[in-house]
């Protein structure tokens, strides 16, 4: 299996942002030009619960279409555990915030 980065939810909301991290940013860039870059259903759902107008969400819904997409069984899941788990010993703590509207 090729090895993938699976990009979480905040992350993709983050390198979105004008004021975003700029190293996220370049990094997600280089990762999606070498087509490493894959994703899950619930990833794909909560970007696009987000955005504001049809043609936002049909052109996010395309670029993320063109995507590996992982279904979420055991082994996906166990993946994503122990990603988690590494990155908090690594000291990258991953949450997500809410902003009300």
């Amino acid at each position: 299996m090729e090895d993938r980065l699976l990009v979480d939810t905040s992350a993709w909301i983050v390198s979105f942002r004008g004021s975003g991290n700029q190293k996220l940013k370049e990094y997600l860039a280089e990762s999606l030009d070498l087509n490493r870059v894959a994703t899950t259903n619930i990833v794909v759902l909560e970007l696009l619960q987000g955005c504001k107008t049809t043609n936002e969400f049909e052109t996010l819904k395309g670029r993320l279409d063109a995507l590996p997409l992982y279904s979420a069984d055991g082994t996906t899941w166990s993946l994503a555990y122990e990603a988690g788990f590494n990155l908090r010993r690594n000291g990258v703590t991953c949450t997500r915030t809410t902003e009300r509207r």
